[in-house]
C-alpha cells in the first residue's frame, strides 16, 4: 500500500477517534477501510453514500463516503 494512503488513513482513524467514533480498519485490495460507529460529521453528509443494511434482522442506516484516498464505511 501507498504510504502517503496509509498515513492518510492513520490520521483520519486518530481524528475520528478524537471526536468520539469508534474506528476499526481493513482494506479492500489496496484502498484503507475504516468502518465507523458514530454520528457522521455535516461536512461529509453532502459527500456520502446512502444505503441501508440488515444484519440479524436490525436495519440500519449506513453511509459510504471516500475522503483522501480512504473509504469510510459509517454506521449510525
Amino acid at each position: 500500500m501507498n504510504k502517503n494512503l496509509q498515513k492518510t488513513a492513520d490520521q483520519l482513524q486518530q481524528w475520528l477517534t478524537a471526536n468520539g467514533c469508534k474506528v476499526s480498519t481493513s482494506q479492500v485490495c489496496h484502498t484503507p477501510l475504516l468502518a465507523v460507529t458514530g454520528p457522521l460529521p455535516d461536512a461529509m453528509t453532502r459527500r456520502a453514500v446512502w444505503g441501508r443494511e440488515c444484519l440479524a434482522g436490525v436495519v440500519r442506516e449506513v453511509a459510504l463516503v471516500r475522503f483522501g484516498g480512504c473509504l469510510l464505511h459509517w454506521r449510525q
